[in-house]
């Protein structure tokens, strides 16, 4: 990482998607007459020789990741076994059309989405380090050169991920792994798109709907979820970006922005901007710095920066301020 107060060039790749992301884009199909993307290939259970599972890793509602060694690869994996039925999951998995197929420094890499007897699973690179949530738990909140370091990371993984067509839809602390980059450095990559969505024409997107009318699902964090989310707007890369907002708020101040006692509270302090300014919290961050997240944070999409490289441009800027 750079020392504070120094503003080297974005140490990451920001630029067109990868080769092997376009390969990813170009294996999706479409239904005849313009419809909903499907998976190019269909994924069939069969006995699974290939894995071999050691430890567990870590549990979460829709799955347990374990430790495994590839056989195929002769290396470490994570492999992460789907507690859904594997019908559910592979209709979640279908826009993204298989495993996403880039190869970025701030995005874990995907090896394969398949099916065996037990069920769908996902395999990955086994990313070594300690999530974000972890480490501020563990250590509060980040100096100046990590925040900085964190967001120029995340943001230029996340630029990867809309150029390759897909949004995370689950941006928090504990989707973020930090790793050892140097003695007092760490690297800071985008993980766990289980709820990953590949972007569609905008005549595809799904239409504003009456808030919470009848029976509504929500996937992904409460404490992250954009206010147009629970208007059930269409889902855009500025969505992407104030959960990441709300993120890089909790690396500064410690606590996150919008919180409260139940859910609905919680989502109430989204809808309304119930938030203190980062400007009126003791942090590392400059003037122009705080202001800049509190943009991400923004109650309208419109407020907020149009991309993820407009926001990493933008972020550049005001560290110059």
């Amino acid at each position: 990482m750079n020392a504070p107060g120094s503003h080297a060039a974005v140490p990451l790749p920001v630029g067109p998607p990868s080769r092997s992301c376009s390969a990813a884009l170009a294996a999706i199909d479409h239904h005849p007459g313009g419809g909903e993307p499907r998976a190019a290939r269909t994924i069939r259970p069969q006995r699974n020789l290939q894995y071999q599972l050691h430890q567990l890793l870590g549990q979460g509602g829709n799955g347990r990741v374990f430790k495994a060694w590839d056989d195929r690869r002769q290396q470490f994996v994570a492999f992460k076994r789907y507690i859904e039925p594997a019908e559910k999951d592979n209709r979640r998995w279908t826009p993204v059309g298989g495993t996403p197929g880039w190869n970025h420094p701030g995005l874990v890499t995907y090896h394969d989405l398949a099916a065996d007897n037990d069920g769908l699973y996902c395999v990955m690179e086994l990313l070594e380090g300690v999530t974000l949530a972890d480490h501020l738990k563990q250590k509060g909140p980040l100096p100046l050169r990590d925040f900085i370091d964190v967001t120029r990371h995340t943001l230029a993984g996340l630029h990867e991920a809309h150029a390759c067509g897909y949004f995370h839809k689950d941006i928090k602390a504990e989707n973020i792994m930090l790793s050892r980059a140097g003695v007092q450095s760490y690297r800071s990559r985008l993980f766990d798109f289980t709820l990953a969505e590949r972007r569609l024409p905008p005549q595809h997107e799904t239409s504003r709907l009456p808030l919470l009318k009848g029976k509504v699902t929500l996937f992904g964090s409460i404490y992250t979820m954009a206010p147009e989310q629970f208007n059930r707007q269409p889902f855009t890369a500025r969505t992407d970006l104030y959960a990441l907002g709300c993120v890089l708020y909790q690396c500064a101040a410690g606590n996150l922005p919008f919180t409260g006692p139940t859910n609905a509270d919680v989502m109430m302090a989204h809808l309304h901007h119930n938030v203190m300014s980062l400007e009126e919290v003791k942090t590392p961050l400059r003037k122009s710095v705080a202001q800049w997240v509190m943009r991400l944070l923004a109650l309208t999409p419109a407020e907020r920066p149009e991309s993820a490289h407009a926001a990493l441009k933008s972020f550049e800027e005001a560290l110059l301020k």
